[in-house]
């Protein structure tokens, strides 16, 4: 027996009120297989008054497991530079 599929690769662009509308189709994408996880990119807006809550989420977002060590301590780098720029 042959065993055919294929990979898709789609970008995703959903507004941030309406994640629990895309959650209700990755849900039905997962309970058929077609997904087990799924690659994201988060576009971060970080301003000098959000710079410590985006610190707090990068962290968060390593303890949850979503992101590795790697990755947060990059993203928690960027901000800490922006600080530094800002008030150079």
């Amino acid at each position: 027996m042959t065993v055919v599929f294929t990979n898709l690769r789609i970008s995703l662009e959903p507004e941030t009120d309406r994640l629990p509308e895309l959650m209700a189709i990755l849900e039905e994408l997962r309970a058929c297989g077609a997904i087990g996880r799924f690659l994201a990119e988060l576009p971060i807006h970080v301003t000098w008054s959000n710079t410590e809550q985006v610190k707090k989420a990068l962290r968060d977002l390593q303890t949850a497991g979503f992101i590795s060590g790697y990755v947060s301590g990059q993203g928690v780098s960027q901000v800490e530079a922006f600080k530094r720029w800002v008030f150079r």
